[in-house]
């Protein structure tokens, strides 16, 4: 049998009271609420005790710089998708896919 910290539950008891009893989804929300707490205090390696303001911030950077990796990453993605598109039409489609997706990306 799993004995829960008192961390694990805090998070738990955090995210209960947090969401109504009436929210769409919420066990979902439960579940998403926990994670995302969990995830920070992962990410800072500190007791809950010692997290400050700065602590907020620099996982707050951390998070947009993921957010800004992907979308940099959908946005290639993207553009190649489009200029495979054009040799669609083309007798030497299969060629031309070889050497586009061949490229380095940036």
């Amino acid at each position: 049998m799993h004995c829960p910290t008192p961390t694990e539950n805090a998070i738990t008891l955090w995210a209960e009271v947090s969401t109504r009893a009436e929210t769409r989804d919420r066990e979902e929300r439960l579940r998403d609420k926990k994670h995302v707490i969990r995830s920070f205090l992962n990410y800072l390696g500190k007791h809950p005790g010692e997290v400050g303001p700065v602590d907020v911030r620099a996982w707050r950077k951390h998070l947009e710089s993921i957010v800004n990796s992907f979308a940099h990453l959908v946005a290639l993605t993207t553009r190649r998708a489009a200029q495979l598109s054009r040799y669609t039409e083309n007798p030497r489609a299969d060629q031309e896919a070889v050497r586009l997706w061949s490229k380095p990306w940036p």
